[in-house]
């Protein structure tokens, strides 16, 4: 049953998909975050609705996924219809540059499919039914980062192909990546320190622990967002073998994590294998990338970011998830302004320069 759903809701998905790239690279930017806001919120809903609700089990999240994309590909319809009515004319020389273009994309995708559903089937075939439950609530509490990055994939690549002959670009790339690992170092913080928070006011009991499932999958968007910024060098180039080698290799390191770590941490380990799966894209991607087309990115400190953030997490989900709610909150939210104080100190530099444009501004 579950092959079935999911064959039934490829067709459907390529459409949202066409109509998402269509829409980003004619730069309008209201349509396109409204397609994938609608889809992204639909499949919570869904899953929350099968999973919580009618209690349906793992078929539940594929029923979730087709109804979300069926509904999402009639909406793509509405907002592509000038350029579907439009008559072209079939360009055999462009489609060969572009299939020779974007043919590695294709075990890029497949993998995708494993590192993104393997998780659930791990734990439904070696954990008890239980553990599928929580691991499929954390996804959805750590997709509301991945509504972030989804937006953020929407508009980077044509910003940043728009810009790459300017005389600053590099310093453009470079800034982006800077505050793109702030913002989801703190976006990941907070998932970490009131997620648990967040199911209490939206959930049952019985779901309450999977918070710690979707602080460990935060960290998972993060690292998904980052391979836009670090295949930049090897797009520009038009090189684009790697990002499917990478993703090959992330596939099958899944698996092997899954079968090592589910056993050991049940839902635990379902999301560090994910998470560690993600990890290394990026890292092989900036390696790749900045020999082909360096960037000046400050990747010490982004990483020291990134791991007091990792570090502080862990802290949260370790040690403060166990005071009652308003007392946990209190005690999270001075965490949250210590780890607020700590990124001034780090990116004090970029917080001096832009209270001094603020006052110039006043001025």
């Amino acid at each position: 049953m579950c092959i079935i759903l999911l064959a039934g809701t490829l067709p459907f998905s390529m459409v949202t998909a066409v109509a998402n790239n269509v829409l980003r690279f004619e730069r309008k930017a209201v349509p396109t975050v409204l397609l994938s806001l609608l889809v992204t919120l639909l499949s919570i809903g869904f899953n929350l609705l099968f999973v919580i609700i009618l209690k349906v089990g793992i078929v539940g999240v594929f029923y979730s996924s087709l109804l979300s994309q069926v509904i999402g590909s009639l909406f793509a319809f509405c907002l592509m219809r000038r350029w579907i009515n439009t008559p072209r004319l079939f360009d055999f020389p462009r489609l060969k540059k572009m299939l020779a273009y974007s043919w590695p994309f294709i075990p890029a995708s497949l993998a995708i499919w494993v590192v993104n559903l393997s998780g659930v089937f791990f734990i439904n075939g070696l954990k008890e039914k239980a553990d599928v439950g929580l691991y499929q609530i954390g996804v959805a509490l750590a997709s509301i980062l991945g509504m972030v990055t989804n937006a953020f994939q929407q508009a980077w690549s044509p910003f940043a192909y728009s810009i790459i002959n300017d005389p600053d670009a590099k310093q453009v790339y470079a800034r982006t990546f800077d505050f793109y690992v702030l913002l989801f170092s703190l976006g990941c913080i907070g998932v970490a320190l009131f997620g648990k928070e967040v199911l209490i006011l939206l959930t049952q009991p019985e779901y309450y622990d999977a918070y710690d499932v979707a602080t460990v999958l935060s960290y998972s968007y993060l690292f998904i967002g980052l391979v836009n910024i670090a295949d930049l060098g090897l797009s520009i180039t038009k090189n684009t073998k790697p990002l499917g080698f990478i993703m090959t290799v992330s596939a099958v390191l899944i698996i092997v994590l899954n079968l090592t770590f589910i056993p050991l941490w049940g839902r635990i380990g379902a999301a560090l294998a994910l998470c560690i799966s993600q990890a290394i894209n990026p890292i092989y991607m900036f390696y790749r990338s900045q020999k082909a087309y360096p960037i000046p990115f400050n990747f010490k400190k982004a990483g020291l970011l990134a791991i007091c953030s990792m570090f502080t997490s862990y802290v949260s989900v370790c040690y403060l998830q166990s005071f009652s709610f308003w007392t946990g909150v209190s005690i999270k939210a001075v965490v949250f302004m210590l780890f607020m104080a700590f990124v001034a100190l780090i990116y004090r530099s970029s917080v001096i320069l832009l209270l001094r444009r603020y006052s110039s501004r006043k001025k």
